[in-house]
């Protein structure tokens, strides 16, 4: 009885496959973030931000055909200066989907705790704050990210 052997480029073939596998995590996460528009407190001109507030911080994170759908944000990865969604009584994560500029392209509205951002010794929010950076991921694993300014009236 003559018994067959895998060929050695066969073999080769798989351990390459098999380490470009275990490599994609690592590969695709060193990808550029998606840079995505973001409207603190939308429509609103100054974003004007009382430091004690002890609501949230609405923004708007703005869809855009072929760069951004909304619907496809993974709401547990989105931060804004390192401070997750804030929850709702009901325990789910604070935000909605709306067409919130009116162009016709679904957008997505995230509440942040005012004191959650202001808290600590290093805030992400306080009076010297002249930008505030928001960071995601798509449910792909592809990082997005977008900034606003602030206008914070300071402590009183």
């Amino acid at each position: 009885m003559i018994r067959k052997t895998k060929s050695k480029p066969f073999v080769a073939l798989m351990a390459v496959a098999l380490i470009l596998c275990l490599m994609a995590p690592a590969v695709f996460a060193n990808t550029e973030p998606i840079d995505v528009g973001i409207d603190i407190k939308p429509f609103s001109c100054p974003n004007a931000i009382n430091l004690t507030n002890q609501g949230t911080l609405p923004v708007a994170i703005f869809g855009y055909p072929g760069v951004i759908d909304v619907m496809e944000i993974d709401p547990a990865t989105i931060e804004l200066g390192g401070v997750s969604l804030a929850v709702k009584k009901n325990g789910k994560l604070f935000f909605a989907y709306e067409d919130n500029n009116l162009d016709g392209i679904m957008d997505m509205i995230c509440h942040f705790s005012i004191p959650q951002l202001t808290a600590g010794p290093d805030p992400a929010l306080d009076a010297d704050t002249d930008y505030l950076f928001l960071t995601a991921q798509l449910y792909n694993g592809t990082p997005i990210s977008g900034e606003d300014i602030p206008w914070v009236v300071p402590w009183q």
